[in-house]
């Protein structure tokens, strides 16, 4: 499992990002991480997702050592 923590001044749980939330908790494919669940506190969001040892797209598309093959596509 992995842990974010995001800092907000001002957090709203509007009706929009619940419904954002509840579709995320939906997705189950191989090639998304998977969102376990979140809590909140003042001035501070935790997201609790899928562990992803390579790390993020990001991550993995800035590293020359991890070869993209056609597989790990």
């Amino acid at each position: 499992m992995a842990i974010r923590k995001y800092k907000h001044k001002h957090f709203q749980l509007t009706r929009r990002v619940r419904e954002q939330v509840r579709l995320v908790r939906t997705f189950n494919h191989s090639n998304v991480c998977k969102f376990f669940g979140a809590s909140l506190s003042t001035h501070e969001v935790t997201v609790y997702m899928e562990y992803m040892p390579k790390g993020s797209l990001r991550d993995v598309l800035q590293n020359d050592k991890i070869p993209i093959t056609w597989p790990f596509r």
